[in-house]
Parts: C-alpha cells; sequence; structure tokens
C-alpha cells in the first residue's frame, strides 16, 4: 500500500510541473552573455599633458625658488621618495619637505628636462617599472644639480587624480647621479 502512495505522489508532482510548463518540449533562445570588459585606464587629453607641463614648470620654479610652502602645495596626501639603487619610503607632504631641503644644492639653480630621451638609462628600467599602480603618473621630469655639492640628480613625478588634478606624486633621488 505504502508503494501505490508512492507512485501516486509521484504522479501528483509529474502532472503539477506540466501544468506549469515545465515538462514542455518549446526550447528557449538563449540569450548572449556579455564578456566583463576590463577597464582600461584614460590616457591623458591634450589638456591634462598641457596641465602637467604647466605644474611641471610651476614645480621647478618653486624648488629653484626654495618656497616650499608652494612645494609642498604641490604633493598629494603622501609623497615617495625614492633612492636610486635602494628602496623607497612615503611620508606626509610636511616631513617631505624636511627630507627635500636635504637634497637642494647650498646655491645654484636646479635644471629640469621633460625630454625623456635626455633621461638617464636607469640599468635599463622603464620608468613606468619606478612608480606603483596606484598613481597615474602623466609626467615625468629628469633634473639635475641636486645635493649639496650639486653633483645628484632626480627624476619627478607628476600625477594625475581622477578628478583630473595634477600633483606631485614621487621623487627618484640619486644622490651622484644616475650612472
Amino acid at each position: 500500500m505504502a508503494k501505490r502512495y508512492a507512485v501516486v505522489g509521484i504522479m501528483l508532482v509529474v502532472a503539477a510541473l506540466l501544468a506549469a510548463g515545465c515538462g514542455s518540449t518549446a526550447t528557449a533562445t538563449p540569450q548572449p552573455v556579455e564578456e566583463p570588459t576590463e577597464e582600461m585606464p584614460v590616457e591623458p587629453t591634450g589638456e591634462s599633458n598641457s596641465e602637467a607641463g604647466d605644474m611641471a614648470d610651476a614645480l621647478a620654479s618653486a624648488l629653484n625658488a626654495r618656497d616650499f610652502a608652494q612645494v609642498e602645495s604641490m604633493m598629494g596626501e603622501s609623497f615617495l621618495i625614492g633612492y636610486w639603487r635602494s628602496e623607497g619610503v612615503s611620508y606626509t607632504p610636511a616631513k617631505a619637505i624636511v627630507q627635500l631641503g636635504n637634497f637642494l644644492p647650498e646655491s645654484g639653480e636646479l635644471t629640469f628636462t621633460t625630454d625623456e630621451s635626455a633621461f638617464p638609462d636607469l640599468d635599463g628600467t622603464p620608468l613606468s617599472a619606478m612608480w606603483g599602480p596606484e598613481a597615474n603618473v602623466v609626467q615625468n621630469i629628469y633634473s639635475e644639480g641636486w645635493g649639496p655639492d650639486g653633483q645628484g640628480a632626480a627624476i619627478l613625478a607628476l600625477a594625475q587624480r581622477e578628478d583630473g588634478a595634477i600633483y606631485w606624486y614621487a621623487m627618484l633621488h640619486a644622490a651622484i647621479g644616475f650612472d
């Protein structure tokens, strides 16, 4: 008798499924599945390149004038100082200014160029590998004349925030040059 109730129960389930349309032989048209697209970084526009160029000029002027308040205002929330063939350190802008004061020559002006063909070889390491992925570096600046004797060099990196603002992100310092 229990066997009979089991068969009746199965028949009721099948009947309910057929009534609901689950047993239909009609085929559904498959819907295309959209592949996720990888978000590509936005390339800087001509306008931001112009803004980066203006920022590079303003930074060079402020550094040569030893206008530390202006230099500090150009930095992001943190500032990276890398040391050639060594590690780097992240500073608050106020602490970075103290370090920069130690790197500047006692007299004379620093020189600056954004022409990457004039940059040092960096032992074959591309500049893009020097900066972390957290920043959108839009301009590198090569500078000579650093250090108390003026024999040092630096590469300065300007980055762009999501809102488009350009800021001084990092500096790679070489006390006796990059050779």
